[in-house]
């Protein structure tokens, strides 16, 4: 998917809930005290994309079932607080696995490389709501990566990298009823302050289980491309699949 075609479908979704945003009924603003939420969530994440450190790519697609065979361990986490329009957010995701890969090298891929990634992404994000259950927001996300490439014989190389990029997004929340809710969210970044580029996009839904508690479950993908002069010279992959979570509400 081009930059191009992200961009038109994020602009797309923007018009869609500004069109929608004035016609929710049940709106959450003007709420006195602080509304709080943590989420932490399973992501069944298919990956594919290219990395590149020490005068070598690695080539990879996997599917969520071919991670999940891979993971060595995965957490991940939202919290948002919330009062009147105005709210802040912070997303954590943790990442290790492993993957058999395509190198850009015949004398390499003839011995079985392996590439370890390891991944962590922190994001942290002011917001306001402009009209009824239509959030806009803007904030920054460090994605922090360790890659090593290994082959039957040895590791050959083991790298440190990331970047921090700005991001700007739109976030559509619609209660349809007293226990079902809606969550459209998207943003881009990058920019070439921190990655060339990058998308995000979440469509979930949920179930009031209690006052406390809800069922969570949705859509994620990211991407992004990045490249640099550093150890970790290109970072360019997709995370896309389906999930859920825990919503506790404080």
């Amino acid at each position: 998917m081009t930059e191009m075609r992200i961009m038109t479908r994020w602009l797309k979704l923007a018009l869609i809930l500004l069109l929608l945003g004035p016609g929710i009924a049940q709106a959450q603003t003007g709420a006195d005290e602080w509304e709080l939420t943590f989420t932490p969530f399973l992501w069944g994440s298919g990956m594919k994309g290219t990395v590149g450190f020490a005068g070598r790519e690695g080539d990879f697609e996997a599917s969520a079932k071919d991670l999940i065979k891979q993971l060595d361990f995965a957490f991940m986490a939202n919290f948002e607080a919330r009062k009147s329009r105005w709210f802040f957010g912070i997303d954590f995701d943790y990442t290790d696995l492993g993957k058999d890969v395509t190198v850009e090298n015949e004398n390499v891929a003839a011995r079985n490389p392996r590439l370890d990634l390891k991944m962590t992404i922190v994001e942290g994000h002011v917001g306001y709501q402009v009209v009824n259950s239509l959030d806009v927001y803007a904030g920054v996300r460090r994605v922090s990566a360790t890659a090593g490439l290994a082959t039957d014989e040895s590791a050959l190389i083991e790298v440190d990298g990331g970047f921090t990029d700005p991001i700007v997004g739109l976030q559509f929340r619609r209660y349809l009823s007293e226990k079902f809710w809606v969550n459209l969210r998207s943003d881009v970044g990058g920019f070439g302050a921190g990655s060339d580029f990058s998308f995000f996009l979440t469509a979930a839904g949920g179930f009031r289980v209690s006052r406390l508690i809800s069922l969570d479950f949705g859509y994620r993908l990211w991407d992004f491309d990045y490249e640099s002069d550093d150890e970790l010279k290109r970072l360019d992959l997709t995370l896309a699949g389906f999930g859920g979570g825990l919503t506790f509400h404080f």
